[in-house]
């Protein structure tokens, strides 16, 4: 699945890089390409406004790398957080997501790449050896798909090579796509787990587009546990609306039908939630959006969420279906919720965020 990008930026101080190389050679051959003396100025002209999230998904700007390499999770306050941390190698997604959060997250939807691979991965590692006592899950999926734009940079491998050599992190590449032909055949040394954003088919079709189907997802999934990979599945978001029980329990059996219990690091559950001013977003660009309308309640985070029983009642009954598909052993936590929903859809809560993380770090070394 090749990225459809229109315009790529070129920072003058990446010209010579492997990654604008790679780019270059691999782009549409329709695709301009300006060279600009700082990036910044090309993130001014994509400013919020009339016609920009489309506009910026088809853009690229490959960047020299000036940011800080890995940052935490935005966690939520009162909320468990699992302590992730974000290799920050791109920002944007070319998926298009009705209900995605970066659409109102980011001031500015244009697709970034530090394309100074050397240096971004050297300050990582410097990151990284500053902490020798502390496990870290590093990902890339959280403020872009890990997989959707490495047909044109080729960015997995470098990322994939650099964790290998990490004695204190395991690296998590999380996607909606089957762009896996980057990863086949490396030698990951067992500290890279490939993960896969699931839904139901409908959802899949009428809120998600540019992405994989879920049988494609899963069969990229499997082809990543016959090299030799471990897996995840985050169904999230999970939209309540009718028929959603048949749908997810499907979903869920399709998973576990394709993928082997024992090759799952871990499943994450979350139910849809937002910022109020996502539903602006979502009406002037989906309007035949119909999941993300629903009984919403403003949530102690500010954020708009079902209401916790309906909340406890969804993760219940998902807990029930992956057990029942042969997932008893697997690791199933929650994303972002509260001590009262995990002990009411769990039946147990972790006492903090360092518990819950330590599950994780637990369930990745296994």
């Amino acid at each position: 699945m090749h990225p459809p990008i229109h315009t790529i930026y070129i920072e003058d101080g990446v010209r010579s890089a492997p990654v604008t190389r790679r780019v270059l050679e691999r782009k549409n051959g329709d695709a301009k390409v300006e060279f600009v003396a700082d990036g910044r100025e090309v993130v001014r002209r994509f400013e919020m406004g009339r016609g920009a999230q489309g506009r910026g998904k088809r853009s690229l700007l490959l960047s020299d790398f000036r940011a800080e390499p890995i940052k935490p999770c935005p966690g939520t306050p009162r909320y468990l957080c699992c302590r992730y941390e974000i290799l920050n190698f791109a920002t944007g997604c070319p998926l298009e997501c009705a209900y995605c959060i970066l659409q109102d997250y980011f001031s500015n939807p244009l697709l970034i790449v530090q394309a100074n691979s050397d240096a971004f991965l050297a300050a990582a590692g410097e990151t990284l050896r500053a902490r020798p006592d502390r496990f870290f899950r590093l990902g890339t999926g959280e403020f872009t798909d890990s997989l959707a734009l490495d047909p044109l940079t080729g960015y997995a491998r470098l990322l994939i090579e650099f964790a290998r050599g990490l004695p204190n992190a395991i690296l998590e590449l999380k996607t909606k796509t089957t762009s896996i032909e980057g990863i086949l055949g490396i030698d990951h040394g067992g500290r890279v787990i490939c993960a896969w954003s699931a839904n139901s088919k409908r959802v899949i079709a009428e809120e998600e587009f540019r992405v994989a189907s879920l049988d494609d997802r899963l069969g990229a999934a499997a082809q990543c546990e016959t090299a030799g990979y471990r897996l995840a599945f985050h169904f999230d978001p999970i939209f309540h609306y009718d028929g959603w029980r048949d749908d997810y329990r499907r979903a869920v059996e399709r998973v576990f039908e394709r993928i082997r219990p024992e090759s799952i690091a871990w499943i994450s559950l979350g139910c849809f939630r937002y910022r109020p001013g996502l539903e602006r977003v979502i009406r002037e660009r989906f309007p035949l959006s119909s999941h993300t309308y629903g009984e919403f309640i403003r949530a102690s985070d500010g954020k708009m969420r079902y209401p916790q029983p309906l909340r406890i009642e969804m993760y219940h009954q998902m807990m029930q279906w992956i057990r029942a598909a042969g997932g008893g052993d697997v690791l199933v936590y929650l994303c972002m919720e509260n001590a009262r929903v995990w002990r009411g859809a769990m039946g147990r809560a972790p006492r903090n965020n360092a518990e819950l993380g330590r599950w994780l770090d637990a369930a990745c070394r296994d």
